[in-house]
């Protein structure tokens, strides 16, 4: 997706792996290194400099940084508080979204516009993207499921395996008719126009009734003090009844225990509403991502669920789905 880059004249600058591994300066001293001026990066890695405070120093100049944009996952308010305030003055950024499918950004920053905490700008040129209720009906302050209503260039026409075409109409085309369905749960804000992406739809919760997304309990969780992330998922009895349960990883130096998982439940009650309160909270020792830097909601769930996995190649950290398989949550 950066090819257009080269064809600008620009330099592109690809590191792959651990960039705090050598020392908790390291990727600021590559900006200095290399004179980057603008920086695409996982939000999950903005996330982790904020909590460990890996900041620039006064040794860093970053003369040549103008830009950086946090994307692969939703952006929460705290990514924009620690690039506004931590960085560097003036610098430019806002948080971007894309999707494999389009191969590009559904909706990314525009220079002319304010940035809002916490808001995607706008959406992409030629883009028309709308967020449609339960109802398929497009909504303006309301959360809704994200679709694009126009054709676009690099939408595949078929899978691997798809020779007639069946899978990309059961995925994309069949839940909403006349759109193409990107699959994620969002909300746009009716004054400023900017929204927020919460997560996949397909990984919304519905205990007793209440229907919300994962995204809703991260972002009740944010700067909850010592914890660094968090993943919950949906499970299931033998009658179907749906209950939350919501692993947390804590800051190195900080212990879970009773007291903090009971002030975690007041939190959420009190940012959102007591029906959003998980049923079970437990430690986990890592939290699984893919290889874009996503949040493997979905994945939690079958686990917890005792439901196989196809995908586990995309799991960057494996080593903690063992956890996730084994861990004991008692019959309900």
């Amino acid at each position: 997706m950066f090819v257009n880059s080269l064809h600008l004249g620009l330099t592109l600058v690809l590191y792959d792996g651990d960039a705090f591994q050598e020392s908790p300066t390291r990727f600021w001293d590559l900006v200095d290194r290399f004179g980057i001026s603008s920086i695409y990066i996982w939000s999950s890695v903005v996330e982790y400099m904020d909590i460990h405070g890996w900041t620039p120093t006064s040794k860093h100049s970053l003369k040549n940084l103008r830009q950086m944009f946090p994307m692969g996952s939703p952006a929460k308010p705290k990514c924009f508080d620690f690039l506004a305030e931590k960085v560097k003055p003036g610098l430019f950024f806002s948080s971007v979204y894309g999707s494999t499918e389009v191969f590009g950004l559904i909706a990314a920053l525009n220079s002319n516009m304010p940035v809002y905490r916490g808001e995607i700008q706008s959406y992409s040129l030629g883009m028309d993207i709308r967020i449609l209720n339960e109802k398929g009906k497009p909504v303006i302050g309301q959360k809704g499921e994200v679709v694009l209503a126009n054709p676009y260039p690099a939408l595949p026409v078929s899978l691997l395996n798809d020779t007639n075409k069946e899978k990309v109409f059961e995925i994309y085309l069949e839940k909403h008719s006349g759109y193409w369905n990107i699959g994620d749960e969002a909300w746009q804000n009716p004054i400023t126009k900017g929204f927020i992406v919460f997560g996949r739809s397909d990984e919304t919760m519905n205990p007793k009734g209440a229907r919300y997304s994962c995204g809703d309990i991260y972002f009740a969780l944010e700067g909850f003090p010592g914890l660094m992330d968090s993943v919950c998922a949906s499970q299931y009895n033998s009658q179907l009844d749906e209950r939350v349960v919501l692993f947390v990883k804590m800051i190195p130096g900080h212990k879970f225990t009773p007291e903090v998982a009971d002030a975690i439940k007041k939190t959420i009650n009190h940012n959102l509403t007591h029906e959003h309160v998980p049923d079970i909270i437990l430690e986990a020792p890592d939290i699984p991502y893919n290889l874009t830097g996503k949040k493997l909601n979905g994945l939690v769930k079958k686990l917890i669920n005792k439901r196989p996995v196809t995908n586990a190649s995309i799991v960057v950290n494996p080593s903690c789905m063992g956890f996730y398989e084994t861990v004991d949550l008692g019959e309900f």
